[in-house]
C-alpha cells in the first residue's frame, strides 16, 4: 500500500460477554466499528458506535500489522464515557463468507460504572 492510499473498512460489530448466571456468552451491545489506515500519524484512526448504550462516538487511533492470520489492529482510545484498549484480528473471506470477518479483546473503563469490563469483539463486513 503507498503512503498516499486510504483503505477505509466498516464493520457490524457485536461485543460479548460472559453470564455470571448461565456461564454462556451473550450479545452485550451491537453497532460499529469503522477505521481508516492511510498516510496519517497515528496510521490508524476510527470510531465505535453503540447507540444502545452509549451516547457518544469512541474515537481511537492506533497501529496495525500483517501476519498470515490477516491484520492485527491494536488501538485505544475513548470518549467522555469510556476508555478502551482493544486488539483485532481481521480478514477478508472468499470461501465461506464473500466479505471480511473480525474477532478480537475489547477492556472498557465505564466511567459512570467506574468499572473495567472485557468483552469479546467479533464483526462482519461485506467489504
Amino acid at each position: 500500500m503507498s503512503s498516499d492510499v486510504m483503505q477505509e473498512n466498516n464493520f457490524a460489530l457485536n461485543l460479548v460477554q460472559a453470564d455470571p448466571q448461565t456461564g454462556k456468552l451473550q450479545i452485550w451491545q451491537s453497532g460499529t466499528i469503522a477505521w481508516v489506515i492511510g498516510a496519517q500519524t497515528p496510521p490508524v484512526q476510527g470510531t465505535i458506535r453503540l447507540p444502545g448504550y452509549y451516547k457518544t462516538d469512541i474515537t481511537f487511533e492506533g497501529t496495525t500489522s500483517q501476519t498470515t492470520a490477516g491484520t492485527i489492529l491494536i488501538a485505544s482510545g475513548g470518549s467522555n464515557e469510556v476508555q478502551v484498549d482493544f486488539t483485532i484480528a481481521y480478514k477478508t473471506d472468499g470461501f465461506l463468507f464473500t466479505g471480511s470477518y473480525l474477532g478480537g479483546l475489547m477492556n472498557l473503563l465505564d466511567f459512570s460504572a467506574q468499572e473495567t469490563y472485557l468483552y469479546i469483539m467479533e464483526g462482519l463486513s461485506p467489504q
